[in-house]
């Protein structure tokens, strides 16, 4: 019988190559996708942080064929049947492990649904509320899929790997960003990929620790690093390398017996900057770093976010309603110096809090600063329980992804991030590593019993 199911797969995909080729080599790819999940779900999520960094590159399936949608598809059609199949995949989080975190989840979703019914264009609340559904389930997938300490160990490889690619892709193909000489990601902003690369600049230094004894793998990381902050310096972003500091200072602050290293490399990343934007920036990007100014309309879109704050404080305009309904709240009375970035072309508020805010109200934003308070306690309770284990290098760790955490967050208040994959896969981190060190525990127990 399988071997006729696949005689009939092999016979369908070699029909379809003949009709259009492109879709042909997409299906061939699901499939194997699929298969890779059906026997590793952990394999499969890795696969996907990873495709989706190239799924933008020119040419990558041509322009038809967005193979990280398939891919993602795929993960969740796959991990919710690892759910109705296996009940003890999901208890885990949802039930005894973190309730309180579940509901939050829970009432989060239900409220940007909620909001949709006084939104002026219900339509947006609809495609938001789902995508918000997508980048909660990859949150959750993260905390089914990873078990063991290699296991988060090469989470946190894949998404460094992954904004590496990000960028690599975009050193090699043209961005469409009003100022060229600034790099951008594949399929991210400049501000958006400084954010995503001052995570992994921070996330690299703490894999490196952990790889000690092993030196390729220490230097890949230390490499990594490298290029994480050389990335943050082409992107020209001060949320970037605000988003730097931020998750520097982080470190220092939860930093322990690592405190001492942590401020020498802080000193490094100082210096580091200042010869850059010194000796070898562009002119057209250390200008942007050094001019103080509002950016792409970026204080006018804050303005308009406010004014919706203040005309729905409580329960928001709506999710997703903040680029359909921005050009109302240009006319009301005070300055809008770039009324075209609010008018002309529709964009979201380049600030994920205050976005949150005029959407969903006062309501919608605790509930989504409960779930980041969270992410960031369980890192911290992770550190706590490897201490414990005597685990040193996981317990730095833990306090590595903390500041990696406080970076991606840092970089949200300059940009609407709030869909992008890197936010809830760094997220996803703290939770994952109290999940690990609560089952080292549990061994440990069970080894002292015995």
């Amino acid at each position: 019988m399988p071997a006729l199911a696949l005689a009939f797969l092999a016979a369908a995909l070699g029909i379809l190559c003949g009709i259009e080729p492109i879709y042909g080599l997409a299906a061939a790819l699901g499939a194997a996708f699929v298969l890779v999940l059906l026997v590793d779900l952990y394999a499969g999520l890795i696969i996907f942080i990873l495709v989706v960094s190239l799924s933008e590159a020119p040419g990558f399936l041509g322009g038809d064929v967005t193979l990280s949608k398939l891919l993602g598809g795929l993960l969740l059609a796959t991990w919710l049947a690892h759910l109705a199949m296996r009940r003890g995949a999901g208890e885990s989080f949802f039930g005894s492990r973190h309730p309180a975190a579940t509901w939050l989840l829970a009432a989060l979703l239900a409220w940007v649904a909620i909001t949709g019914v006084w939104a002026p264009a219900p339509a947006a609340s609809i495609d938001g509320a789902f995508r918000l559904f997508l980048s909660l389930t990859l949150f959750l997938i993260a905390f089914t899929a990873v078990h063991t300490r290699s296991q988060v160990i090469g989470l946190i490889a894949a998404i460094i790997a992954g904004a590496c690619l990000d960028a690599a892709i975009g050193l090699t193909t043209a961005n469409d960003v009003a100022d060229a000489a600034r790099l951008a990601g594949g399929q991210t902003s400049p501000g958006e990929l400084a954010a995503v690369l001052a995570a992994g600049l921070v996330l690299s230094l703490g894999l490196a620790r952990v790889m000690r004894g092993n030196q390729l793998a220490q230097l890949a990381a230390l490499g990594a690093g490298g290029l994480c902050l050389l990335g943050v310096f082409m992107t020209g972003s001060r949320a970037g390398l605000i988003a730097v500091a931020v998750a520097l200072v982080a470190f220092i602050a939860v930093g322990g017996r690592w405190r001492g290293r942590a401020l020498i490399i802080s000193a490094a990343v100082v210096a580091l900057t200042y010869s850059f934007f010194a000796y070898a920036a562009t002119p057209e990007i250390r200008e942007r770093v050094t001019t103080v100014g509002s950016g792409s309309g970026r204080v006018d879109l804050w303005t308009v976010g406010w004014r919706m704050v203040e005309d729905e404080p409580l329960k928001g305009i709506g999710y997703g309603n903040y680029p359909t309904s921005a050009s109302d709240y240009v006319l009301e009375p005070g300055a809008v110096a770039r009324g075209r970035y609010v008018i002309d072309q529709a964009k979201v508020a380049h600030n994920m809090y205050l976005q949150q805010w005029a959407e969903t109200g006062l309501i919608g934003l605790v509930l989504f600063l409960a779930i980041l308070a969270f992410c960031l306690s369980s890192s911290l309770r992770a550190g706590r329980e490897f201490a414990r284990a005597g685990d040193q290098a996981m317990e730095m760790l833990c306090r590595v992804v903390f500041a990696a955490t406080f970076a991606v967050l840092a970089g949200a208040f300059f940009g609407s991030n709030q869909f992008e994959k890197d936010l809830w896969l760094v997220l996803a981190l703290g939770p994952v590593l109290l999940s690990v060190a609560g089952s080292r525990r549990a061994l440990g127990a069970v080894h002292g019993r015995t």
